[in-house]
């Protein structure tokens, strides 16, 4: 469980007071008791901090290239460490040196590998090339046709929604108790007479009815187009000029698109040129094929495959070199990461334990006191002469499904300066103690701790 800690210490002279009490904010729980150790300690770790974390990163490096990399503290190490490490580092370095080698092998091959990717993507581009130089012309002459195409159906759609607009806005501005035209509903519709060919228009003209817009188109079409009212209730002559315009250029886009062929009956329009278009592309495509023996399908898939495998394969060789220069392996990479595996744990076991046994013997020095806390989280001892108080809890909760046991510790740097004193007690409190599972002088834990804590300065 986590409990909030502070350190009330009581009493006069001195830095601090020999007297001390835990105080946690609240009563502890029902079922959770604390013990632990108070400590009094001089600056000497404090000073040795940058020693130490220099000797971690020599380590580090030196496990990388123990060849190339020597240690500043080699002289403190045993004679049994100094003999057992230099028998180990020419045989980790000659495994270094063998996965090295199957790493290189690989980067050789992968390397090539790309290379004949770059060549050969190098040939399928010149087919590319050579194929769109047969269907090229047919291709752009099919996509001018549907540009056209295009930019007719959509000035027709700009037309319908023009008329649209106009109706709806007259609806709402004269109150009229009819719905407004929908976005997918009928806007212009019409129906035509036309007389044969033969007869003279000349002095012909459209006869009005009932309930329609007359569009003349006798001079133009021999047509009589009679154009309905979407919505009668607005006819007035505004409108019927608009939909007379509307109507007269939708039908002029119509015979500009045309019509496609039927029975006994070609193509007319742009729908006649899309279909020349698209017979001109099959030809070139015919001819396309016979002159370099494959498809557009097929290069536009080789195209993409080694598009594909040569990213792969870049990809792959940059991860590796960085992960290299990071001093590891990458995971996809042939090489046996037994090699080295073992001389690799025991020169960093035999080098940890030296350092471990340094920051032991460090924290050992730096140690002026030691005292205990009782149940109630009292203290009583201090020698008031350290520059750090360095508290380490215990805490044991116990319920229905058993023990859990946790630990806390926290620092004061009784010198600071910035200390908290009611009524002649210094307050030490903490709001990021380290904490957790187990207690705290198991194994290296204590050692972890008080390192940690004052890392962490």
């Amino acid at each position: 469980m986590a409990i909030p800690v502070a350190l009330a210490l009581a009493g006069c002279g001195g830095n601090y007071p020999s007297e001390a009490s835990i105080d946690f904010g609240e009563p502890l729980p029902n079922g959770v008791s604390i013990s632990g150790t108070v400590l009094e300690m001089n600056s000497g770790l404090k000073d040795q901090l940058p020693s130490i974390n220099n000797m971690r990163q020599e380590v580090t490096a030196f496990l990388e290239s123990p060849k190339d990399n020597q240690l500043s503290f080699w002289r403190d190490l045993s004679r049994e460490r100094r003999d057992r490490i230099d028998a180990l580092r020419e045989e980790h370095a000659a495994a270094q040196s063998a996965r090295m080698a199957q790493y290189t092998e690989w980067r050789e091959k992968t390397s090539n590998a790309l290379a004949e990717l770059n060549a050969e993507k190098a040939e399928t581009e010149t087919q590319w090339e050579r194929y769109q130089s047969f269907i090229g012309e047919a291709e752009a002459q099919l996509a001018a046709v549907n540009e056209k195409m295009q930019a007719a159906e959509a000035r027709q759609a700009a037309i319908t929604q023009e008329v649209r607009d106009y109706t709806n806005r007259r609806i709402v501005e004269e109150q009229l108790a009819v719905r407004q035209l929908g976005p997918r509903g009928n806007v212009l519709g019409w129906s035509s007479n036309r007389w044969r060919d033969g007869v003279d228009v000349s002095t012909l003209t459209c006869a009005p009815r009932d309930n329609r817009v007359t569009l003349d188109l006798t001079a133009e079409d021999r047509s009589c187009v009679y154009i309905e009212y979407p919505i009668a209730q607005l006819a007035n002559d505004e409108y019927d000029e608009l939909l007379r315009q509307s109507t007269l250029e939708y039908l002029r886009l119509n015979r500009d698109i045309g019509q496609n062929s039927g029975w006994n009956r070609p193509a007319t329009g742009l729908r006649g040129e899309l279909q020349q278009a698209r017979e001109a592309v099959q030809n070139a495509q015919i001819l396309a094929e016979n002159q370099t023996g494959t498809t557009a399908r097929n290069l536009e898939n080789r195209r993409n495959q080694l598009n594909t495998r040569i990213e792969q394969t870049e990809r792959q060789l940059e991860q590796a070199a960085r992960q290299l220069d990071e001093g590891e392996f990458a995971s996809f990479l042939p090489v046996d990461r037994n090699l080295g595996r073992q001389t690799g744990m025991e020169l960093r076991n035999l080098l940890n334990d030296h350092i471990h046994e340094h920051i032991d013997s460090q924290i050992e020095r730096s140690i002026l006191n030691r005292v205990s806390v009782d149940a109630e989280g009292n203290i009583s001892g201090l020698s008031r002469k350290g520059d750090y108080l360095v508290v380490l809890l215990n805490i044991t909760e116990r319920n229905r499904f058993g023990q859990q046991n946790s630990h806390a510790a926290f620092m004061l740097d009784v010198n600071s300066g910035d200390l908290d004193i009611r009524d002649k007690t210094l307050m030490i409190s903490d709001d990021n103690p380290f904490q957790g599972h187990g207690n705290f002088d198991r194994d290296d834990r204590f050692q972890d701790l008080v390192f940690s804590l004052f890392n962490r300065l």
